[in-house]
This record gives C-alpha cells, structure tokens and sequence, in this order.
C-alpha cells in the first residue's frame, strides 16, 4: 500500500513528464517565479524571452544582493555549467552576485561536495 506522499510524488513525477513531452516548461517557470516572493525575494521578473542565455527571470535576494533565476527540468552539473556560461556571455545581461538553480529533479544522492570536486 503506497502512502499518501508516495502516490502525490508519483502524481507528481507523471505531470512533469507530460510537461516536458508538451514543452510546457514556461509554466513551470512560472510557477517557480511566483513562489519566490514567499521567500523573501523582490522584484522577480519573468524573462519570456525565446533565447534568454540561460536566465528564466531575475529578483532581488532577501539580504538584497541581485540574482538571475535559471529553471530547468534537468538537474545535471553539465545544465547548470551550460545556463551559468550562457549568462556570462550575454553582453546585455544585468549584474548579479547570484545564481538560483530550480529544478524539478535531483538526483538524490547528489551533494554539493560531489559537484565541488567537477569543479
């Protein structure tokens, strides 16, 4: 018998699937934008832009430094990598002290100390 967690994690996991399959990943932006603010974070804005080198939206951390906003179905060290190298490459980008990477999926046995040593 699944427990109630187990069956909305698996609700869960199956609307993604359709979300990537439909590439309705900007409303999954959308969403994770909208609940920044609960946090802390001001002024967040959504990019809706085709090519925004990486950055889904920009806000202002709760201790006030700036920040872009990358969301991604993917959790991989290699789309981090590649959507911190796209901002860094726009010329018209705006400045930020910070990257916030939001994703779906992580993997679980990954852990900040493994991604340091890719680094």
């Amino acid at each position: 018998m699944t427990t109630l967690i187990e069956s909305r994690k698996s609700a869960l996991s199956q609307r993604l699937d359709q979300m990537r399959k439909l590439d309705e990943w900007h409303l999954f932006q959308s969403f994770v934008l909208a609940l920044l603010p609960h946090d802390g974070y001001q002024g967040v804005r959504h990019s809706a832009v085709r090519n925004d080198f990486g950055r889904d939206g920009v806000a202002v951390t709760p201790d006030g430094r700036s920040c872009f906003v990358a969301v991604s179905f993917d959790a991989s060290y290699a789309k981090v990598k590649k959507d911190a190298k796209r901002w860094a490459e726009d010329a018209h980008r705006e400045s930020a002290g910070v990257m916030l990477f939001v994703c779906a999926d992580s993997p679980t046995e990954m852990k900040l100390s493994d991604w340091r040593r890719k680094l």
